[in-house]
């Protein structure tokens, strides 16, 4: 009948990684600034994030326009949509990871960076991005090993 199959998000690893298959690829971001703030202090997006303690920032040079931080709505509206978002505003996605523990996102990521808590982190760590190559944006470098 066929001598082919498409495997689809198969060629990168992005589904069946609960079926023993190996992700591909992996975006990598540096911590290019770090900077203190004051317990109290407001920062990020708007300043909506108010330093809960004394505290190390550090800034990605990743955001949304790499869509980053942004999910495919397929299904349109829907009660489970919704209570995805609710459930998403108590319980954040850890997208981010140094040295495979997950690390914090400071408020909402900007345009074109974003703030983390840079808390054991220092300025040219290396940061895994939990981001699809599905929806990554194509001025995103990419390197082939």
């Amino acid at each position: 009948f066929t001598n082919f199959i498409r495997i689809g998000n198969l060629l990168y690893g992005y589904s069946g990684l609960d079926k023993g298959f190996k992700q591909t690829y992996s975006f990598k971001s540096k911590v290019l600034k770090a900077f203190k703030v004051s317990k109290g202090s407001t920062i990020g997006y708007g300043d909506k994030y108010k330093a809960p303690k004394d505290m190390l920032i550090g800034v990605l040079p990743i955001g949304k326009i790499h869509n980053f931080y942004c999910s495919v709505n397929r299904h349109g509206f829907s009660l489970l949509n919704l209570l995805r978002i609710i459930y998403r505003f108590f319980v954040p996605l850890k997208e981010l990871y140094f040295e495979d523990k997950p690390i914090n996102i400071i408020s909402q990521p900007n345009m074109d960076n974003t703030l983390i808590d840079a808390t054991n982190l220092k300025v040219g760590d290396i940061i895994t991005v939990k981001l699809s190559p599905i929806i990554a944006d194509s001025s995103i470098k990419r390197i082939y090993l």
